[in-house]
């Protein structure tokens, strides 16, 4: 490479070892994304110091030639993603300084790319979060010039998918829209942006590519009407169910294949089972649906009610139709599942293995009814006003939930009784202090022993 300086967006491939950051940047601003001009530094010789006093004349002149403005961001990048990226405002005549920080910075010997990018003034900055499986991309922004900045504000925007125009008319809507267009040209994933508002023009100034969104921003909490839950959960009970969380989503990444099924859908937390609120609102969302009719499922907990969005709507309504038409089906398809389960027996001499995946099949299969059944209710106040679909299904769905819920308790209680002979013998082994000792382990501690046992 004949010359350490690249600009910004130009044709010319960075070295592999480059941060990912700083290439998905290099790679934008040549698709002419709004990405402020900017001097890339390719792994300069550097020294405790900081650069050469010849290449820092370089440098110099580079940025003058390359007219950018006065006031400059330094962005310091190792070879390491792991690490953080270094962010220092500095001018022309103090960027060798800016530099020599940034290499106290890291304190280590390793390879650095750095980035001049010319600082434009705006309005609104902040960073924003696009999440694969989300209906929402969260926003976090301060308002006024960089000498006066507000309080940073935390919010969600909704996706805009194809088709659909901004939400609001300020720098909320072009965040919204710049997000649809950095998911077209890099594909739906995690992503982190820092970006800044003229009142005309977004401009992107730093990207990252986050591992996992891991229900970052998501609401857990205890929805009893989805589940035969016991009142009192032990840890053993809240690991198998939590155990099944992704199983148990399928149902609804079946009818939303675009939340991502990543997401926990349940956990065991603070000795309570608790429920991806989040995952189910994103659910209704992903229709065009208002999110008013879940409120039913948390009385105690109010939670934002967004409204109709007809775009979507009417984008998704052949798969609402199709969703509304299958709940019709529900009464029959969980009559069907008690009758099984009213059949289903155990007993004690089948491994704890053999139990715990018998107790997780059955949540799983009956959950999913449930959930059939729930949605039917919540779905059936959107349509409140034809009578008779709301007097005969919802009829039958209340018999069919009944007569569910009763098979689901006498499932659950052979395979209780299986797991108390089973502690019993432990016990009377001394693997355990008492034999209602078993119920205070985690599904995956039992299943430790048991394998030492074999």
């Amino acid at each position: 490479m004949d010359s350490p300086f690249i600009p910004l967006g130009s044709g010319q491939v960075l070295p592999w070892e480059t941060h990912p950051s700083l290439t998905v940047l290099h790679q934008l601003k040549l698709f002419n994304f709004p990405v402020p001009n900017g001097i890339i530094l390719i792994n300069p010789k550097i020294s405790n110091t900081g650069l050469s006093s010849s290449l820092l004349e370089e440098l110099e002149e580079e940025v003058r030639q390359r007219e950018l403005k006065s006031a400059l961001t330094l962005m310091a990048f190792s070879n390491d993603p792991t690490l953080a990226v270094y962010n220092h405002s500095c001018t022309v005549s103090s960027v060798g300084s800016a530099i020599g920080e940034a290499i106290q910075f890291f304190e280590m010997d390793t390879r650095l790319d750095f980035l001049i990018l010319e600082e434009i003034p705006g309005s609104a900055r902040g960073r924003v979060f696009s999440q694969a499986g989300f209906i929402d991309d969260h926003l976090e922004f301060q308002l006024g010039v960089s000498a006066d900045l507000m309080p940073v504000t935390t919010v969600s925007i909704g996706k805009l998918a194809a088709g659909e125009t901004q939400l609001q008319g300020d720098f909320r809507g072009r965040v919204q829209q710049l997000l649809r267009s950095v998911r077209r040209a890099l594909g739906e994933d995690n992503w982190a942006l820092s970006w800044l508002d003229t009142g005309e023009t977004i401009f992107i100034t730093s990207i990252e590519k986050l591992l996992s969104s891991n229900g970052i921003h998501d609401i857990f909490l205890p929805i009893p009407r989805l589940e035969i839950l016991p009142e009192k959960p032990t840890p053993l009970e809240g690991s198998l169910i939590s155990g099944c969380s992704a199983k148990l989503f399928q149902y609804f990444h079946h009818w939303a294949p675009e939340l991502w099924e990543g997401r926990p859908f349940v956990t065991w937390q603070e000795n309570q089972i608790k429920f991806n609120v989040s995952l189910l609102i994103d659910f209704v969302r992903s229709f065009g649906l208002p999110t008013s009719s879940l409120q039913t499922l948390v009385p105690s907990h109010p939670i934002s009610v967004t409204p109709l969005n007809k775009i979507r709507l009417w984008r998704n309504l052949p798969r609402l139709i199709r969703f509304l038409h299958h709940l019709t089906l529900s009464p029959g398809i969980a009559k069907k599942t008690a009758q099984k389960l009213s059949e289903f027996t155990t007993h004690p001499e089948k491994t704890f293995s053999e139990l715990f995946h018998e107790w997780q099949t059955i949540i799983i299969s009956s959950s999913h009814s449930l959930y059939r059944l729930t949605d039917l209710f919540l779905f059936s106040s959107y349509f409140s006003s034809f009578h008779f679909f709301a007097a005969k299904i919802e009829k039958k769905a209340r018999e069919s939930e009944e007569a569910l819920r009763d098979s689901i308790k006498k499932a659950l209680t052979n395979i209780h009784q299986a797991i108390r002979v089973k502690s019993l013998g432990w016990y009377s082994r001394g693997l355990l202090p008492s034999d209602e000792s078993i119920w205070q382990l985690t599904a995956e501690q039992i299943l430790a022993i048991e394998s030492q046992l074999e």
